[in-house]
């Protein structure tokens, strides 16, 4: 008798873990587009909050790949997006900071030279540092024709000595010194940069040994496409100024910050 035919078992087809469905995530995906655009963060602080969106697209998209691995997929993208991002701000915020660092040294140095000419007892070349950088006219002695034969520039030179805090200033002359304190605050607008800045003025007293005052100068910066440079104007000063520092009760400060 023969052996029945053998026939094959016949199991269900296993499924093939390769050959399971895994989805994009969309997140990873958004990540990296957004990641992408950080780079208009380089235009100033007003777009930070773009590669802060990245930032927070690549972070939720990794915890859900992380969650449903392995039907969801995306980690290089998301991983690509939020260096992407990171890197951008900090770029952004790191230029920031330096040009701002730049612009406060540069601003004190301007006002700086204003000071020196006031000591020096020069009203006539620092009133011209006060004037737009277009009608401003080359420092020198010669000015003072300038103030004597046109009547309104000589009333404009005689009102401006006598404002305070720049007769104050002229009186000092040389006794006193200045020194700069800090900025108090700083703005931009269109091609043009603004600071308002603090200065220590201290000298002599007979009566009462060494006195310092302080004196708040705004300064702005003008872009001079003539000449292809940049240049500043005391657009403004005045004095009986108190520190913040001095206003919260911390005199130490005032000695970090005006130090020699």
């Amino acid at each position: 008798m023969t052996d029945p035919i053998q026939r094959p078992h016949l199991s269900p087809l296993q499924d093939d873990p390769q050959e399971q469905y895994q989805a994009v995530s969309a997140l990873a995906v958004a990540s990296l587009i957004v990641g992408l655009l950080s780079s208009v963060a380089l235009f100033g602080p007003h777009w930070w909050f773009v590669p802060g969106i990245g930032i927070l697209l690549a972070i939720g998209a990794l915890a859900k790949i992380a969650a449903r691995t392995p039907e969801l997929i995306g980690r290089k993208a998301a991983v690509v997006g939020l260096l992407l991002s990171v890197w951008f701000v900090g770029s952004a915020m790191g230029y920031h900071l330096t040009r701002e660092s730049l612009l406060d040294r540069e601003a004190s140095r301007a006002a700086l030279d204003w000071f020196g000419l006031l000591a020096h007892r020069k009203p006539h070349m620092a009133y011209q540092l006060t004037q737009p950088l277009a009608s401003r006219r080359p420092l020198s002695d010669a000015l003072w024709e300038l103030y004597r034969n046109v009547p309104e520039q000589g009333d404009k030179l005689k009102k401006y000595v006598t404002a305070s805090p720049i007769e104050t200033l002229l009186a000092l002359g040389t006794d006193a010194t200045v020194r700069y304190c800090g900025t108090l605050s700083r703005w931009h607008q269109d091609n043009e940069d603004g600071r308002n800045q603090i200065f220590a003025v201290t000298y002599d007293d007979p009566k009462e040994g060494k006195t310092t005052f302080f004196i708040g100068v705004s300064m702005q910066r003008e872009a001079n496409p003539v000449a292809n440079r940049l240049n500043w104007t005391v657009v403004g000063c005045r004095g009986g100024v108190t520190p913040p520092w001095l206003a919260n009760g911390d005199p130490l400060k005032e000695c970090d910050l005006c130090a020699p």
